[in-house]
C-alpha cells in the first residue's frame, strides 16, 4: 500500500513526466510504465487482460447495463 505522496509520484509520471508515447493506455507503478507480468504470484507490474481492449469495451456495456444509464 502506497502512502498519498507515493501515489501522487504515478500522477506526475502520468501527466507530466512520461514521454507521450509512453501516456496513453499504459498504467502505472511505481513512478515507471508497468511491464505486463501475469504471474499471480508477483504483486507488481499490469496483467496483460487489463490491456484488452475488447474485456475493456463488454466491462463498459455491462457498467451501464448495471447502473441503468447511458453515456
Amino acid at each position: 500500500m502506497e502512502d498519498g505522496s507515493a501515489g501522487c509520484g504515478d500522477v506526475g509520471l502520468a501527466g507530466f513526466i512520461a514521454p507521450g508515447d509512453e501516456g496513453g493506455g499504459r498504467y502505472s507503478d511505481d513512478c515507471h510504465v508497468a511491464e505486463v507480468n501475469d504471474d499471480p504470484a508477483i504483486g507488481y507490474g499490469v496483467r496483460s487482460y487489463a490491456l484488452n481492449p475488447e474485456r475493456a469495451e463488454a466491462l463498459w456495456a455491462e457498467s451501464i447495463n448495471l447502473v441503468g444509464e447511458r453515456f
